[in-house]
């Protein structure tokens, strides 16, 4: 989270205000305020977390003159490069003029505590800091709407403001400071979905969130409402501000790809990049906080031949106009379909090599490629993607497609991934990836080059036929025993090898064993099994993580690899009987795999149609955060469990009618 910046907070806060007889403006003693130190001291610790540091014991109870004092010297003398954040709680009193002045404890106000004197302070002068306002003011929102800022909207200000309540608006008992410090405080604790490529928090994500949370603890006392106020930005303006560093920013253009890329292929990096998703999964299942760091290298392993025969035809060492990966759901099909695109895309390739550079083999750079994970996606879809990263404009429909490929003087290499997981698979094979694959040029040769990932389902035995006649099937499944364990073994090794403290020599044994164990337990179970060995194994080794402390005993180790279930369902049943702190973990899980689509959407879908069983999934979606925070709801893996549990979990014990019955897997 360190960014080399220097970060300093300057915390106001006025609870008791007097009165006097001088000249300046009487407020007549305005009302105590008992919470605001309490309010100051915990927006305190929260920003500390974040790396800032008091510019100077603060101030409580000072006088108008003071405060403003206080406030002028610290944007006077911090840095150009540093950050600043001022805090204040107190009263706001709003000039005849339409300023906002903040009162001291001696019931006043000076013209050093205008707010807008400070905002100009900082904008006017090039040596100042960038100054975050957090205002716990009446009328604080004065300060976010004066007529000079709409020129600074392009996003070139300094000075930034999140006020407590709009410009006519009072604030109540210091919940915008509470707001303020809940919402940093999640930040940290990785409660707040923010993208790990970006080095900062985007300030109106924050802003955003507090507005929530005041809304949220105004209705809970039934008080009154308060709209919390902020800054003007363009909204075209591309602002990247260092207040808040991203606790889980990491720095890897695997990241940073991911903003440049077509959403339809962002899936192929989540399916190589297998270190990752393990580290995010025991991140948030320990509740141990955000992870700041990560792997730098996929766990890939063995698939050798495979790897050869399609990196061959990648690169036209061989003729065929497709080729089809296929295999039980968890075999390993994504993930070899995932190295090789990346490897091969050229916006991928570069940003991914350390995921696929110690791989067996893989493609050369193929400058006209596209790639398409198909998982509840539906053929516009599809099409649009592949259309768009081959730079054909106007493909309407696949029909449009394929003529537009036609006619290109390239032949392009198309990947469709988790064709059984699109929408409409049946109509995205006979409308687009059938007449791709039978269609030729005006010399009779292919027009492309169609790689698809998908399960050995009787339904697409056309696709199949016409791989098996290009002599293009590459079946996961059909693999020796030898092989097989071999490839489990070195797979879970690598998964372990890159957790700590399971990467330290002392538990090199342990580690050893428990990956041997398991592979030997799956390849002389795997007769009839519906799941992918590489599937369970990766979830069992997930569940070791999660769940015991780390091993050093080899024979221990062995022992519990032995223990691997043969399904997936009973991976899951494990991994459900460690959240029993969960409530209602097991109902949601049941809706979500009743339902059309996996997420909240679809356990509003589930409480829509089933009315009867309202009350009781009300409960449950209510604990529906809590299931995301204990590492229920993110990492790829785990959205693989939804196809695991037992219909027999469903809330009210019935039959589900066969149109809920439709569970999208996440992947094969």
């Amino acid at each position: 989270m360190d960014d080399g910046k220097q970060r300093k907070a300057l915390s106001l806060s006025v609870s008791s205000f007097g009165s006097s007889t001088d000249n300046e403006l009487d407020l007549h003693a305005p009302r105590p305020l008992p919470f605001a130190t309490e309010r100051a001291l915990t927006l305190g610790k929260a920003l500390a977390s974040f790396g800032y540091s008091s510019w100077q014991p603060a101030t409580r109870n000072g006088s108008a003159e003071t405060l403003g004092l206080e406030v002028d010297g610290a944007i006077s003398a911090v840095g150009h490069d540093e950050v600043l954040v001022v805090h204040i709680v107190s009263h706001g009193h709003l000039a005849e003029s339409g300023a906002v002045y903040v009162v001291g404890s001696d019931g006043r106000t000076h013209a050093l505590t205008d707010v807008e004197h400070w905002l100009k302070a900082v904008e006017n002068f090039p040596d100042r800091p960038y100054t975050l306002f957090l205002l716990d003011l009446c009328h604080s929102g004065v300060a976010a709407r004066l007529p000079w800022q709409v020129a600074l909207a392009d996003g070139s200000s300094r000075a930034w403001i999140i006020a407590a309540c709009e410009p006519d608006q009072q604030a109540f008992d210091g919940r915008f400071s509470q707001a303020a410090a809940n919402i940093l405080d999640k930040l940290y604790r990785g409660r707040l979905d923010i993208d790990r490529s970006m080095r900062y928090v985007p300030l109106a994500t924050i802003a955003r969130e507090i507005r929530r949370e005041v809304d949220v603890l105004a209705s809970a006392v039934g008080s009154f409402r308060q709209q919390v106020t902020c800054s003007i930005i363009d909204i075209s303006a591309n602002v990247d501000l260092p207040f808040f560093p991203n606790p889980d920013y990491v720095d890897d253009e695997c990241y940073r790809v991911r903003g440049r890329i077509d959403t339809a292929l962002a899936p192929f990096l989540d399916d190589l990049d297998e270190a990752f998703d393990a580290r995010h999964f025991v991140g948030r299942a320990t509740g141990h906080g955000p992870m700041a760091d990560r792997i730098g290298s996929g766990c890939f392993s063995g698939r050798e031949d495979e790897l050869i025969a399609l990196t061959g035809w990648m690169n036209r060492d061989e003729d065929g106009a497709i080729r089809l990966v296929t295999g039980s759901a968890g075999v390993g099909k994504s993930a070899l379909l995932g190295v090789l695109v990346c490897a091969a895309h050229p916006v991928l390739r570069i940003p991914t090599k350390l995921l696929w550079d110690r791989v067996a083999r893989v493609p050369a750079k193929i400058p006209h490629m596209a790639a398409v994970h198909a998982r509840q996606r539906g053929i516009a879809e599809v099409t649009e993607s592949l259309a768009r990263q081959l730079g054909f404009d106007g493909c309407v429909s696949p029909e449009d497609l394929v003529d537009k490929i036609r006619q290109s003087p390239t032949l392009p290499m198309l990947v469709v991934d988790a064709l059984d997981e699109a929408l409409e698979p049946l109509t995205l094979m006979d409308r687009l990836l059938f007449p791709l694959v039978t269609a030729s040029n005006v010399n009779g040769a292919p027009i492309c080059r169609l790689m698809v990932g998908v399960r050995s389902d009787p339904e697409f035995a056309r696709l199949r036929a016409a791989a098996v006649a290009a002599n293009g099937l590459i079946d996961l499944d059909d693999v020796s025993d030898d092989r097989l364990r071999r490839d489990l073994e070195e797979y879970v090794d690598k998964l372990l090898k890159s957790q700590a403290p399971y990467d330290q020599r002392k538990h090199a044994a342990a580690r050893a064993n428990f990956a041997a164990a398991v592979a030997e337990a799956l390849v002389s179970r795997r007769a009839g099994r519906r799941w992918g060995e590489f599937l369970v194994a990766a979830l069992y080794t997930h569940h070791l993580l999660t769940t015991y402390e780390p091993i050093v005993d080899f024979g221990a180790a062995e022992a519990l690899g032995l223990q691997v279930p043969s399904e997936l369902s009973e991976v899951l049943e494990l991994d459900l009987r460690q959240r029993s702190n969960v409530p209602f973990l097991r109902p949601v899980l049941a809706a979500l795999a009743h339902t059309p689509t996996p997420g909240t959407l679809g356990v509003w879908g589930f409480l829509v149609c089933t009315a009867s069983r309202v009350l009781y999934l009300f409960l449950s979606l209510f604990s529906w955060r809590r299931c995301r925070s204990a590492g229920m709801g993110g990492a790829r893996v785990s959205r693989r469990a939804w196809r695991a549990v037992p219909r027999s979990a469903s809330p009210a014990g019935g039959a589900v009618p066969p149109s809920w019955r439709v569970v999208s897997g996440a992947g094969s």
